[in-house]
């Protein structure tokens, strides 16, 4: 597994960094630390003081390597490298090229208003990432337990049972718990002569709670493997705030989510589930990008 680290030397990517070493992960994992410069930054202070920008690119490399040295302490291969560009893009361009499995950044938890701009670094990576990605965040609940509790969001879509697999082939840490939550979002009728019959709606109000749970059974059938404790429930409204709010009442470490549902564009949409997710979490979020195998294969 190669794992692509962003780092920024906030507090954030610092507590990334920790989450990242604390976690046991697959035999022969690899890591790259990488540190994006900002090129208006860097080339404004060369213009001006060419030698304050000579020691601050210096600076950033010695404390990126220092990061590096100390999760190879725990016997991981590590590099680590300093790169002027944009973090938006340049991330999502590392990752392509290093041929990442998953990449991992920060969040700056600035606050509801702030973490509603698609312009946020986090964003950004979790939209246009080729690879999974996880968004680290410290949980107002902290972790004074044992283990971590991992909340596996599922539709019963290809891609949401690739994430049942993914969490399935992953090693996590001793005493860990899994709970599998599907989201059953109700369908109402409407009073106008045009809107579903409330018979019609009934019956798919039904079909849908049925579908949920035969995603959650199906997922947990794949985790099964894991040899984690399992749970699971049935949530009925709309998918995005249940989550949240599930995740909170769990007091959930990481969701882990596909990185789209039944319809394909999902992954195109802002207000996507995923995406949602990612962004308002109150921990930490991975959104699975790992292709479904073809049909036949």
């Amino acid at each position: 597994m190669r794992i692509l680290v962003g780092i920024d030397f906030s507090r954030p990517s610092e507590t990334a960094l920790e989450e990242v070493a604390r976690r046991p992960w697959p035999k022969g994992t690899e890591f790259l630390l990488a540190a994006v410069v900002e090129p208006l930054d860097y080339a404004a202070s060369q213009a001006l003081v060419p030698e304050f920008a000579k020691t601050k690119a210096e600076a950033a490399r010695v404390r990126i390597e220092r990061m590096a040295s100390e999760l190879a302490e725990r016997g991981w291969p590590v590099s680590s490298k300093v790169i002027p560009g944009h973090p938006r893009s340049t991330l999502n361009a590392i990752a392509v090229r290093w041929r990442a499995d998953l990449v991992v950044v920060g969040s700056r938890g600035l606050g509801p208003l702030r973490r509603l701009l698609l312009g946020s670094v986090a964003a950004a990576v979790v939209r246009r990432a080729g690879c999974s990605v996880e968004i680290v965040r410290q949980t107002p609940w902290g972790r004074r337990r044992p283990g971590m509790r991992l909340l596996l969001a599922t539709d019963g879509s290809p891609f949401s049972l690739e994430a049942a697999r993914s969490m399935a082939r992953r090693p996590w840490p001793a005493g860990s718990r899994i709970r599998v939550v599907s989201v059953s979002q109700p369908v109402r009728p409407l009073a106008n002569p045009w809107s579903i019959p409330s018979r019609e709606a009934a019956r798919l109000d039904k079909a849908g709670r049925e579908a949920a749970r035969e995603a959650v059974e199906t997922a947990r059938g794949l985790l099964e493997r894991s040899k984690l404790a399992l749970s699971s429930t049935v949530l009925t409204g709309d998918p995005r705030s249940q989550l949240i709010e599930h995740c909170r009442d769990w007091q959930a470490d990481l969701i882990v989510v596909g990185s789209h549902g039944r319809h394909g564009v999902d992954r195109l949409l802002l207000g996507s589930v995923s995406e949602a997710v990612a962004v308002h979490a109150p921990c930490s979020v991975e959104v699975i990008r790992e292709a479904p195998p073809e049909k036949g294969a």
